[in-house]
């Protein structure tokens, strides 16, 4: 790091803040790029990723963050400039750096600069991974977020979202640089005027929406992508390294905790018991109470069988899966009374202290369970694996839900879905429990998943831990979602940064 050119820019960003303010430095990011150049011209690089930064909203990141929080944001702010914008990585850590010097804020973080080792080359199962992801982002999103009326309005824009898909798919390279590449490209250049052009004018007086708001829709949701194939934003950006498979997961260790009810209690408990649905603790973070049940080792059958209705083919084959370690998994989904006491705001768009948070992203839900854990002296919370999730959903069963079928009389008793959500939000356990006493794991919201999506093969596995990929999976539907999918089986997967209304989390931890 030059120090001398980082705290040129340090400077120049006071000055402008004294004369300006933060306001006007983050909603005119060409303005503070020009005003840098005149205050530090010895930084051009530094300016321009300054002002980038500024308009992605790092500063209101930093100066929101209490101390004992100042370096995961800084590193967040930089994962996220790496990932959405292409920026290098030391260029990114020292823009960040200087606006928390601006600010007043002290960290402790340092820069790492990406690896010399030259381009990272994607092997065609990961290349095959990160093209369909596009893909499908672009099918399933586009339509849904913008919340277009009408099945003919749909099919046009997703004609015209395949043949621009295509277009990026001959154009792939075989390494990430290229790959990450050819979708800057795409939003940056022809294919979005392309798209813009092909008839969105008239789809937009048929569903009554603007042709901008769905050039700006493609962007966000490239940023995503750009997040799975960054081939420094994750794994370098951490560790210097590519992580293994086994670094995605915590391993679980330890010995089963003892039959006796008074003494399987451990330390972290503050109260415990046993009822109906077996065995119960509870904890208190940031003196509001968590409640967690066991979930004991055992084995089940994950995915669904063909003949299940509404079944997609990721769900299968279905196959035996064991557990050699019980857990403890939150009785209901994380909600925003939890999720303010220990962050301190409420990203949700439904608000309601005993509605589940939503609108955090898997690397949101990873900062608030560290700092969470950093509160109780080590708790180790953390997601549940997918195949974990599963068997606390299933509870035993083998059907698509935990009542058996999926059917309106069904799923009205147990779960928040769209024929009875009346498109928003519940408080969480409205609905009846499975047989382990675990509210709202179908419908509700969708809820993030330790580990990435593994393709299912037809022989029994042992403690899964999910695929090799950067995506993570999200299970069990939301209030938003159509009877045939909030079923035990359904899977889908996001990129880590990904939020929306409908996902949200539930809280595990090992023995």
């Amino acid at each position: 790091m030059d120090l001398k050119h980082l705290e040129f820019l340090a400077a120049a960003l006071q000055t402008v803040l004294q004369a300006h303010g933060v306001d006007r430095a983050c909603s005119d990011a060409t303005w503070l790029q020009n005003i840098l150049a005149d205050y530090s011209p010895q930084t051009p690089a530094l300016n321009r990723v300054a002002a980038l930064a500024a308009r992605e909203g790092v500063p209101a990141w930093l100066t929101a963050a209490e101390p004992g929080q100042v370096d995961g944001v800084v590193t967040q702010a930089v994962i996220r400039l790496v990932s959405g914008q292409g920026i290098d990585s030391g260029v990114a850590h020292d823009a960040v750096l200087a606006w928390a010097r601006a600010l007043g804020l002290s960290t402790s973080v340092q820069r790492v600069s990406s690896p010399s080792s030259g381009p990272q080359v994607v092997d065609d199962e990961a290349l095959c991974e990160w093209r369909e992801l596009f893909w499908w982002t672009m099918r399933r999103e586009i339509p849904r977020r913008l919340d277009i009326k009408g099945l003919e309005a749909t099919q046009r824009r997703l004609g015209l979202a395949d043949e621009a898909v295509e277009r990026l798919r001959a154009s792939f390279g075989r390494d990430v640089a290229s790959f990450r590449q050819a979708i800057v490209d795409a939003c940056e250049d022809g294919t979005i005027e392309e798209y813009e052009a092909g008839g969105l004018e008239e789809i937009r007086l048929e569903a009554c929406i603007s042709t901008r708001e769905a050039v700006e829709v493609m962007r966000e949701l490239a940023l995503p992508v750009l997040q799975v194939a960054d081939d420094v934003s994750l794994a370098w950006l951490k560790t210097g390294t590519v992580p293994t498979q086994s670094a995605l997961v915590p391993p679980q260790s330890g010995p089963l905790p003892p039959q006796s009810a008074t003494a399987w209690r451990a330390s972290w408990m503050q109260s415990c018991g046993e009822d109906t649905f077996g065995r119960w603790a509870a904890v208190s973070i940031a003196g509001v109470e968590h409640k967690f049940r066991w979930c004991p080792p055992g084995k089940f059958l994950m995915g669904s069988p063909a003949t299940e209705a509404g079944r997609f083919d990721n769900e299968g084959p279905q196959h035996e899966v064991e557990l050699t370690q019980g857990f403890w998994i939150g009785e209901a989904p994380v909600t925003q009374r939890q999720w303010e006491a220990v962050a301190g705001s409420n990203p949700s768009d439904f608000k309601g202290l005993d509605l589940p948070v939503e609108q955090v992203s898997w690397f949101d839900c990873e900062a608030w369970m560290s700092q969470a854990n950093a509160r109780t002296g080590g708790l180790g919370l953390r997601f549940p694996t997918e195949a974990e999730w599963e068997y606390a959903a299933r509870a035993g069963t083998t059907g698509a839900t935990y009542r058996g079928g999926n059917d309106a009389t069904t799923l009205d008793a147990i779960a928040w879905y769209n024929d009875n959500s009346d498109w928003k939000m519940h408080p969480v356990m409205q609905k009846a429990p499975n047989a382990w006493g675990l509210f709202g794991t179908l419908g509700g919201v969708w809820e993030w998943c330790a580990d990435s999506q593994r393709k299912y093969a037809n022989a029994r596995a042992v403690d899964p831990h999910g695929g090799a990929g950067l995506m993570r999976v999200d299970r069990g539907g939301s209030w938003d979602s159509g009877a045939q999918v909030v079923r035990a089986a359904i899977r889908w997967a996001n990129a880590p940064d990904y939020r929306c209304r409908e996902l949200g989390f539930r809280l595990a931890r090992g023995q």
